[in-house]
């Protein structure tokens, strides 16, 4: 899994080139909704007064807040296409029309802040392998997005996670739903002694 930027994503959108081949939406009212239909992918302009005004037949249709919401991600799997999530709850799967291409962010290091790399060496301890990102602004203030797209969410990691003093972003219990969409991806609460660098020990 590569992290590539969501205004890249929205670039070949507005371009009109990707296809959607899979997504999934949970509800609390009306539970979880998968599609596996292939829709081409076009952005949505609707009226400020009528939120459904852009909407067309026949394609996925979606705005631009969906590549720009805080908690958010997108990247590339290695069969190369491209999943977006919008949110905990929401995400697509896309495949690039030919000839279009997107170039991943060098997670390697560059722009790493340093509380993720303290939280992403505490779980690596542990035995949880994940990118991890604090969200310090928007609905999901607080939390951190644990994700690895190559890793089904499962009870056991659910219970792993509860253990080591998580919780979800409501401060329950991690459970079988947690996960986005079936994958580990999930915005959980705790451990926030890892935002402080630690204290350094003075040598005698």
């Amino acid at each position: 899994m590569k992290t590539i930027r969501r205004d890249q994503l929205l670039k070949l959108a507005e371009a009109g080139k990707l296809i959607m081949v899979g997504s999934y939406h949970y509800d609390e009212m009306t539970g979880a909704e998968t599609r596996n239909k292939e829709l081409p992918v076009r952005v949505m302009h609707p009226r400020p007064d009528d939120h459904l005004s852009g909407f067309k037949e026949g394609f996925c249709n979606l705005r631009e807040c969906d590549f720009q919401s805080h908690g958010g991600m997108a990247y590339m799997r290695d069969d190369n296409t491209v999943s977006l999530h919008v949110y905990s709850g929401r995400f697509y799967d896309f495949r690039l029309v030919d000839g279009a291409s997107i170039k991943p962010i060098n997670d390697a290091g560059r722009g790493r802040r340093p509380e993720n790399q303290r939280m992403q060496a505490f779980l690596a301890s542990n035995g949880i392998k994940a990118t991890v990102k604090y969200i310090a602004a928007g609905s999901l203030r607080g939390c951190w997005r644990l994700a690895d797209g190559k890793q089904p969410w499962t009870t056991g990691l659910a219970d792993k996670l509860n253990l080591l003093g998580f919780t979800d972003f409501d401060g329950q219990p991690l459970g079988q739903h947690s996960g986005n969409g079936g994958m580990f991806c999930v915005f959980v609460l705790g451990h926030n002694e890892l935002l402080a660098e630690p204290a350094k020990v003075e040598a005698k």
